[in-house]
């Protein structure tokens, strides 16, 4: 299989007092993969397990039943992958992309000593797309067969938290209220 995997993160902070702090954090992830991909490597050592049981049950050997007109325009039956397992490959594409986007913004307040105030707005933002295309010549009668799948998915988080700590001689007050609200958009 052949996968690329790009991660990238930013983190800014802009102290406005000594009492007030603003902060930006995002994360971003791409991921792209092509689980067929490198199949016709001398080893043809494939990793992942389901796209050996589809090669296993799309019968990827050459048939002498088959009639040449079932064949695409590409097809060498000279060629070496043309018998055994190795043929599935070739007619067959099963690729992802995704990626995600994971944005805040934090207003940090000491108000006082023993309290403080934190706002915190986020959002999660993630688009997948996948794609499998299985050519007729694996499908044996059925045609050509193709996939395609999006999904997107935003989400909004705002969270408040207010803080105490207070210390009175040998006594020691602590809490935090707090409030969260999100939105599935």
């Amino acid at each position: 299989s052949d996968s690329s995997n790009l991660t990238a993160r930013l983190n800014l902070r802009k102290d406005l007092s000594n009492k007030v702090f603003l902060s930006f954090k995002t994360n971003v992830g791409y991921t792209d993969s092509d689980i067929v991909s490198g199949a016709q490597t001398t080893s043809g050592n494939v990793q992942r397990a389901s796209v050996l049981r589809s090669s296993l049950r799309s019968r990827p050997f050459y048939s002498q039943n088959v009639s040449e007109d079932d064949y695409d325009e590409a097809y060498d039956p000279n060629d070496e992958t043309a018998y055994g397992p190795m043929r599935y490959y070739n007619g067959v594409t099963n690729t992802s992309k995704r990626l995600r986007i994971t944005p805040s913004l934090t207003f940090d307040w000491k108000i006082l000593k023993w309290l403080s105030f934190r706002s915190t707005f986020g959002a999660d933002y993630t688009t997948n797309r996948r794609v499998k295309t299985k050519s007729a010549v694996l499908s044996y009668g059925e045609g050509n067969i193709a996939g395609i799948g999006t999904s997107q998915t935003l989400r909004y988080n705002w969270d408040n938290l207010l803080m105490f700590n207070k210390k009175w001689s040998r006594h020691y007050l602590s809490g935090t209220l707090g409030m969260s609200a999100s939105k599935d958009c």
